[in-house]
């Protein structure tokens, strides 16, 4: 603490960081900030002392020992033991199991930043400049790759010697381009598909130069051609015979997939383009090689056996215009871009389509093709090859295929499907909008050259396309900057492949972007004010008439009227001012970026209600992007027990679960045995509170059906009912961070579209670090809420007039109010509690309120009992109505039962829908319901007082979408009676919570209402105080923006 001050919960592992320090420089340091020591303990009567002064700490024949103590202000009492470590031992020189790697080799950096991604490769490049000749290239770039972290921003040199690489790193630490360097910011967590290419990208000599370079390939290709009908030489004119070109295409192919693969490179999906999907299918474990080896093997030999003939052209024209030219003759080839078709059949037919989009100023291309592929001249060959590859087996595939027939997740393999794979079209432009559609942006072409990822960037906007070989460059180069291109975009390849031989070596540390950190005390501000403005505001204030009377010029008696009326002005603007400050509101953004969602290989259990007719179709819609779901149907008689016995055996049963979503809070029928608590929010306590019992830590999920009130037209009809299980969840996940995955509210139609984004929500929230974890989903997109200033402008200046209930009246809150309504002009205040007038304090308050000129009238009446609350609503004509009622709540979350939660919600959210209800379309000038900032962003130990502020904040905002007024107000902790005592006010303060002093409060009901607001938090908070140890066990999105 005297070196660095208080670092709360990072106190601990100061200490232990001062001693290691301490210990590795044999320096005992001195006490800062201490002239002597304090005469509160004898220190004569042991051997410790105060280090006033530096003290050496020479080294013996035992290591040295260090203690650091933590005491916590919760009881913590924690002691360690540091010992000094033991000098290693120096290790003989070995010479490496297997030579170095040689050739061409990645060096891959990354940093938090742009600015730390170029000092990293400055201090890489001082580093090879002063040791660069005494350490293999291999050595280096194995280094870089495994015993440095991967951060976002990546970056990669690629060469095959020391100085091509050295040079390398001096253009990125420059700033220079160089086709040497590959730069991006990896998207970690997105998908990658595999496209492999088909005929017509095959290039003389393919695959040569990678057949000599890597092992892997060159093992890969001879079991391929092993199993081939034709003799693969790739340097022979034959090549460009179908018969010979699909063969070879597919064991390229093949053995560049097995190559990727044995460096860690794994797609999430494959497709092909016409014969590439034979390739796509064996590697995806639809065939085994010696099945698909006779497939493309059949389909190249009796293509060829196809007389010659025929053509094939590319047009520019979407298909809907090409499709009124086609005949029988000719028709659609391929569909390879949203402007792209190629049209096939016989030469005459297919040159006069051509000819007609060429009249029009359409660019057409004709493809040097031996035979007119994708066509009716393929009918001929069709019945013979279906008998060649009746005898084929198809399994399910490992990977997902995306199949060029239908340019959707392919159904189940049969013979019949690649007999229609000869003739129909190569819908591609189709298969890549679906594989963008579940989640891949990074697209990487298996085969000889670059064809289809130009293709697929016209298909889909936001993605990469990396071609693993180009024909402009070596093989080798090609494959390793295409590793490189991956590795910056997020990919992790396994590096201890690529680098075979190579040892570690001792290499710059990161080079971090240093920034002061210390709490500056800010310098007084020292703007210069007027003398004579700040003695004529100060006169203003104390309604010194005479004062300023001499200083306009006039006489005491001309200002008689304006001096008091200018002074209130001046305290309400102050006072206004200040309250502002403290005034949120929750607001709905967009959420832009995410990526279109599947849970392919994801389970997740499933919780919804009985015979719930809209949760089965959300079921069926997320099934439908591949979700494992483990249904957990949830009945009426179901509670905590119940849940945990089948939640243990739904676990043992599926596996690991990788979350948990549930749609119990839609039900919002009355438990019999607690009118006030909804089945769907005991439902959804009791899964929580089993999640726990059964050892489950998958994160819950729990999706609400108009929930949220996001302000758009789209919006669900809106339930406060629903709303309770926000509150419940905000404060969950203070509680419980690794059980809580998030809040989902949902529009009431599930299409696809919707289950995508609901997909994508739940995908970002199975990962680690931040996620969004408070979203609605509509049919105009995405919303995530946020906590930001109020920006609500004056609209009206509202005032009491006639009979103005207020429930909790006798209470310390509602006393405060009471005093406010009364001297803003409240002709007759109705005061409601459970003991009415026999209440605490209620002779003395109704004897203050009357000398304020109000008539008071004290009602026993249990907000909570709807008749009672009938009967004192036809007794009165009320103007205005404030409910303040409510009980405190503070137990752990596992421990609370129902009665707990009906208890809870009972006065304050059962209350408050009485009166809702009871008042009808009745017109009021205000209805102003006490919230709670528990209800808005949590409240540890307060899961049921948060549900209930909750019910509140949602109840207002129904009222409103009726037409109907409403304010909910969240206050954070009032001063002077409310619900903490002295000593939590204290403990809330050391947290950056201040109690908000009861004159305040009271104007802030005074903004509220001239401002119209529907909701609005009231809180006094120090953000730099209160978010870290806030967010501590979790992150917080939904505060992320407060300034």
């Amino acid at each position: 603490k005297s070196n660095i001050g208080h670092t709360q919960a990072a106190s601990g592992v100061a200490g232990v960081i001062k001693m290691v320090m301490a210990i590795r420089n044999g320096v005992l340091p001195r006490t800062l900030h201490v002239a002597e020591p304090t005469d509160q303990v004898d220190w004569t009567a042991g051997g410790v002392r105060l280090l006033t002064e530096a003290v050496d700490w020479p080294g013996t024949d035992h290591p040295r020992r260090a203690a650091v103590s933590s005491f916590g202000v919760s009881g913590t009492n924690a002691h360690t033991i540091i010992e000094q470590a033991p000098a290693p031992d120096e290790e003989p020189a070995t010479e490496p199991a297997e030579a170095p790697a040689t050739g061409v080799q990645p060096w891959v950096l990354s940093a938090k930043s742009e600015a730390a991604l170029r000092a990293q490769a400055q201090r890489l490049l001082a580093f090879l400049e002063d040791r660069g000749p005494s350490c293999a290239p291999a050595d280096i770039g194995y280094s870089l790759a495994t015993t440095r972290t991967a951060w976002d921003r990546r970056a990669a040199v690629v060469g095959e010697s020391l100085e091509e690489l050295t040079e390398g790193v001096r253009a990125l630490a420059s700033g220079v381009p160089s086709a040497a360097v590959v730069q991006n910011t990896g998207r970690l967590g997105e998908r990658t598909g595999f496209l492999f290419s088909g005929q017509g990208t095959q290039r003389i000599g393919m695959g040569r130069e990678l057949y000599d370079a890597f092992p892997a390939f060159a093992a890969a290709y001879d079991e391929i051609r092993a199993h081939l009908d034709v003799t693969l030489d790739t340097d022979a004119e034959q090549l460009n015979r179908t018969g010979h070109t699909q063969p070879a295409l597919f064991a390229l192919e093949v053995a560049l997939f097995r190559l990727l693969e044995s460096w860690g490179v794994r797609p999430d999906y494959v497709a092909g383009h016409s014969v590439g999907e034979i390739a796509a299918a064996h590697v995806a474990g639809v065939l085994s090689l010696q099945d698909a080896a006779k497939l493309v093997s059949a389909r190249a030999a009796l293509m060829q056996a196809l007389p010659e003939g025929g053509a094939m052209v590319a047009v520019q024209a979407t298909e809907d215009e090409v499709l009124p030219h086609l005949t029988d003759e000719v028709g659609v080839a391929a569909v390879n871009g949203p402007r792209s078709v190629v049209v096939s059949g016989t030469e005459d037919a297919v040159l006069a389509v051509a000819e007609l989009f060429a009249g029009q100023g359409r660019k057409t291309s004709r493809l040097k093709v031996s035979h007119a592929f994708h066509s009716p001249l393929m009918d001929p060959m069709l019945e013979e090859f279906a008998r060649a590859i009746s005898g084929l087996t198809f399994a399910e595939p490992r990977i997902p295929v995306v199949s060029n027939l239908t340019g959707a997740l392919a159904e189940p393999y049969t013979p019949e499907y690649w007999v229609r794979h000869v003739r129909e079209a190569v819908r591609f432009a189709d298969g890549v909008r679906t594989l963008h559609g579940l989640g891949v942006t990074t697209f990487v072409e298996i085969g000889p050259g670059g064809v289809l990822s130009g293709m697929a960037q016209g298909c889909a906007e936001g993605i990469v396309t990396v071609p693993v070989l180009r024909a402009d460059r070596p093989e080798p180069r090609a494959v390793v900057t295409a590793l490189a291109e991956l590795h910056a975009h997020g990919t992790s390849p396994d590096w201890q492949d690529l680098f075979p031989g190579a040892r570690r070596v001792d290499l710059p540390t990161y080079a971090f972007q240093r920034q002061r950190y210390w709490l500056e005390t800010p310098e007084a501000e020292t703007a210069a004010v007027d003398a004579v403005d700040a003695d004529f505001w100060a006169s203003v204030e104390r309604e010194d008439a005479e004062s300023l009377a001499a200083t306009l010029e006039l006489s005491p008696g001309e200002l008689d009227v304006v001096v008091p009326k200018l002074s209130a002005w001046r305290r309400r603007r102050r006072e206004q001012s200040a309250v502002d400050g403290r005034r949120y509101q929750l607001t709905w953004q967009p959420l832009n970026g995410l990526s279109g969602g599947d849970l392919f290989d994801r389970t997740w259990l499933f919780a919804a209600p009985e015979g719930d007719e809209w949760a089965e179709a959300v079921r069926t819609a997320l099934a439908g992007r591949g979700a494992r779901l483990v249904p957990l149907t949830v009945g009426a008689s179901a509670d905590r027990a119940w849940l945990a016995g089948e939640l243990t055996r739904a676990a043992a049963e599926a596996g690991p679960l990788d979350g948990v979503l549930s749609l119990l809070a839609t039900d919002e029928t009355a438990t019999p045995e607690h009118p006030a608590l909804s089945r769907g929010l005991a439902r959804t306590v009791a899964l929580a509170q089993a999640l726990g019992d059964a050892d489950i830590d998958a994160p819950l999920w729990c999706a609400t059906r108009g929930a949220a009130a996001t302000g758009r037209f789209d919006d669900a009809p809106l339930s406060a009912v629903q709303n309770q299980v926000w509150g419940l969840g905000r404060t969950l996940a203070l509680e419980h961070p690794h059980r809580w995955g998030g809040l989902i509210d949902l529009p009431a139609t599930v299409d696809e579209r919707a289950a995508g984004r609901i997909a994508a929500v739940l995908a970002q929230g199975t990962g680690t670090g931040e996620w969004e974890d408070q979203v609605a989903v509509r049919a105009s997109g995405v919303f995530t809420a946020r906590l930001d200033h109020a920006r609500g402008a004056t609209t009206r200046t509202w005032s009491p007039r006639g009979t103005v209930l207020i429930t909790g009246g006798t209470g310390a809150l509602g006393g405060h109010l009471a005093r406010w309504l009364a001297r803003a002009g409240a002709e007759h205040l109705v005061l409601t509690s459970r003991q009415g007038a026999d209440a605490h304090g209620a002779p003395a308050l109704g004897a203050e309120l009357e000398e304020l000129g109000a008539r008071v009238t004290f009602a026993a009446c249990d907000v909570a009992d709807r008749d009672a609350v009938a009967a004192l609503l036809s007794e009165h004509s009320f103007t205005a109505v404030f409910h303040a009622a409510g009980v405190p709540q503070f137990t752990p979350f596992d421990e609370l039962t129902p009665a707990d939660f009906a208890r809870a919600l009972a006065a304050k959210a059962h209350g408050a829908t009485h009166l809702d209800e009871l008042l009808g379309d009745r017109e009021l000038d205000a209805f102003v319901l006490f919230s709670s900032i528990a209800g808005v962003w949590g409240s540890g130990g307060q899961t049921a007082y948060a549900a209930a502020n909750a019910h509140l904040d949602g109840l207002a905002a129904r009222r409103r979408a009726r037409g109907l007024t409403a304010t909910a107000i969240a206050w954070g902790p009032w001063a002077d009676g409310g619900m903490v005592t002295d000593a939590d006010e204290e403990h809330l303060r050391r947290r950056g919570v201040v109690t908000l002093p009861p004159a305040l409060a009271v104007t802030a009901v005074q903004r509220a209402l001239d401002c119209d607001d529907t909701a609005v938090v009231v809180a006094d908070i120090a953000w730099q105080r209160f978010i870290g140890p806030f967010t501590l066990g979790r992150p917080s999105a939904l505060l992320s923006e407060v300034p």
